[in-house]
């Protein structure tokens, strides 16, 4: 899984963001996460026998549900299925930073059609009239204006930039990079990323997040019915964000019972971080396990 929060805020370059924001009401995160259908439930991940670090087979280093270097599963029942998108997905990230911090490696382990590419490295053969780049540009159209252009109809490829705010400025001006595709607009979602940020707000989103949203809304945009055949490019990410809600829950209440005052700690930096731990709604129900014995009815790809 991830790692632990780092002094520079890694997010997509989306080109939204809208300050003033508020963080997403805890009912309507429990709704869309309600709504997401998994192959398999995340509370698969709480198990021990699937919890527990294992070695990579490729680089025998132990790591828990799969190595972020290698990208190769440490436990088959880590992953149900590998997500058929109907497009490559090829991400940029930043040589100085850690995979292990990186929301898209989730979406590489999830789909063999999520590409990583150490910048300066680039995707080879792919064709800007046949590519959306995930880019903040005066120029980047919203999905509706590229397909009354018609331009969708062509689209294979998306790319995006997953590095910190400072680190993504430097890509972003490479103009080999600028000419991998036509400039796109996400809409403006909001995420339920965790860690602090010290540049935009709720709209700015995970790379992850940002991945699955243009995957779905292209489909859509093409005059496609969602099913939610992506969801499970959201698998670990949702399920991270279930253990950090019942991991402050947990300290609260450890608090509480020490007749203590003082509240769980929360980042100064993380905007609103106060109001991120959901205290209206209990996540933990997310990772009760509780047909373990019977939640899976075929055997796992690996």
């Amino acid at each position: 899984m991830e790692g632990p929060p780092s002094k520079k805020q890694k997010k997509v370059v989306t080109g939204t963001g809208d300050v003033g924001k508020d963080i997403i009401p805890a009912e309507e995160v429990k709704k869309f996460i309600d709504s997401l259908k998994f192959t398999q439930p995340v509370s698969v991940l709480e198990r021990k026998e699937v919890s527990e670090r294992k070695p990579c087979v490729k680089c025998d280093k132990r790591r828990q549900y799969y190595c972020y270097d290698c990208l190769q599963l440490t436990n088959p029942m880590a992953r149900a299925v590998d997500v058929k998108l109907p497009v490559d997905v090829h991400v940029l990230l930043h040589a100085g930073e850690h995979r292990g911090k990186a929301t898209s490696v989730q979406g590489a382990v999830m789909s063999s059609n999520v590409h990583l590419y150490t910048h300066p490295e680039l995707p080879k053969d792919i064709k800007k009239e046949e590519t959306l780049l995930v880019y903040p540009s005066p120029e980047a159209q919203s999905l509706s204006q590229l397909a009354e252009s018609g331009a969708l109809a062509s689209i294979k490829n998306l790319v995006f930039v997953d590095s910190t705010w400072q680190q993504s400025k430097g890509i972003c001006r490479d103009p080999a990079v600028k000419a991998l595709g036509i400039p796109v607009l996400l809409e403006k979602y909001r995420t339920l990323f965790w860690r602090f940020q010290n540049v935009g707000d709720e709209t700015f989103l995970a790379t992850i997040e940002a991945i699955y949203y243009l995957v779905r809304d292209l489909q859509v945009a093409k005059g496609e019915t969602y099913k939610g055949e992506f969801d499970d490019l959201l698998y670990y990410y949702i399920h991270q964000y279930a253990v950090i809600q019942r991991s402050y829950k947990d300290r609260e209440h450890q608090k509480k019972h020490e007749h203590a005052t003082e509240r769980p700690h929360f980042t100064k930096r993380h905007q609103k971080s106060s109001e991120y731990i959901r205290t209206e709604v209990d996540f933990s129900y997310l990772l009760n396990d509780a047909d373990a014995e019977d939640v899976r009815k075929e055997e796992p790809i690996a």
